[in-house]
């Protein structure tokens, strides 16, 4: 997943007029440093959308409203990249993101889990598929993300042609080299 969410985009969403009072909730995200502008500075932090929403829903005393996240996701720049791997830390941010999902979010996801499932299954030509832990990454894939918890469509696949070639692709970029040599062994 990218890091492409900044202090000010917090700040803005959330109607903060202080970037330094969002840093007792980005305190402890991992970040990666954006370029340096000009030659001036070491560049400002860069965080990941689903450490930004875990950490401002556990740690803002009144949580984060569904206007706060819809807000949060109208700053952040959409990228709905399925290429990117999301990273080996990517099982354990899905748990905490599923963690904070009201009942409603979750079935919404359940349903997007179930159709990415099918697809998968779809773009291998119907074969017995196993992805192993990819599936359970596919909370913090940010189109589904931003379709679960707020509701925008760009980046989910209608059809089930669309469904498999988005699973493929967020398979591929997500899986263990392992398993994809195991679905290339295993005959139709």
């Amino acid at each position: 997943m990218s890091y492409n969410v900044t202090q000010k985009m917090i700040a803005k969403a959330l109607s903060i007029n202080s970037t330094t009072s969002i840093t007792k909730y980005t305190r402890n995200l991992p970040y990666r440093r954006s370029e340096v502008v000009r030659g001036r500075g070491n560049g400002f932090k860069l965080f990941r959308l689903d450490d930004v929403l875990v950490a401002l829903h556990t740690h803002r005393g009144r949580g984060l409203s569904k206007a706060d996240t819809y807000n949060l996701f109208s700053v952040v720049p959409v990228t709905n990249n399925l290429n990117i791997a999301l990273g080996d830390d990517a099982r354990e941010r899905a748990k905490r993101l599923l963690a904070i999902m009201t009942p409603s979010e979750n079935e919404v996801y359940k349903r997007v889990n179930h159709r990415a499932a099918q697809g998968l299954s779809y773009a291998f030509f119907l074969k017995s598929v196993h992805a192993g832990d990819v599936l359970k990454k596919l909370p913090i894939c940010e189109a589904v993300m931003r379709f679960v918890l707020g509701s925008d469509k760009t980046g989910i696949p209608v059809t089930q042609s669309q469904w498999g070639d988005f699973a493929a692709t967020f398979t591929l970029a997500n899986v263990h080299s392992s398993v994809v040599q195991q679905l290339a062994e295993k005959p139709q």
